[in-house]
């Protein structure tokens, strides 16, 4: 058996790599200083994650879309670019390219926690609250030549 992929922080894109590595049969393991409540079911946290129509296909291929409320995707259908002070911008609209719309915005815990529940289905198992131990039982600071442990709490 290979070493594991070494994944530190349990946000969005941790859970999904870790998600994407089991389905690949790789194994890893996912370090955050946060308990593990607090991944298992993330609060509000007021940041809203803008997601283009690629990640929305990725995120569906891992199961991770099918998890999230339909009524808590919010639709970005205008955008417009600016350049400082500068009078000309860029406007795009959705009903120019015939899209629902331009992308997505959905909140941060959300995905957060649709990626736990996702991970946790594949046996991903996050190692939190600045435990440094692989499972089942090998150190993770000794094993991998980390001396430091507070390196795996921030």
């Amino acid at each position: 058996m290979s070493d594991p992929v070494i994944i530190v922080g349990a946000g969005p894109a941790g859970l999904s790599l870790a998600c994407s590595l089991a389905r690949a049969d790789i194994p890893s393991v996912v370090i955050e200083k946060q308990p593990l409540e607090a991944i298992a079911d993330p609060a509000y946290d007021g940041r809203e994650i803008a997601l283009t129509h690629r990640a929305v296909e990725l995120m569906k291929q891992l199961g991770l879309w099918q998890r999230i409320d339909e009524k808590e995707i919010g639709l970005i259908k205008k955008a417009k670019v600016q350049d400082g002070v500068s009078p000309y911008s860029l406007d795009f609209d959705h009903r120019h390219n015939a899209l629902e719309a331009l992308g997505y915005l959905v909140s941060n815990h959300l995905i957060r926690r649709a990626a736990f529940a996702d991970g946790h289905r594949a046996h991903v198992e996050p190692q939190c609250g600045g435990d440094a131990r692989l499972w089942p039982d090998r150190d993770i600071r000794s094993h991998h030549g980390l001396r430091d442990p507070a390196l795996l709490a921030r």
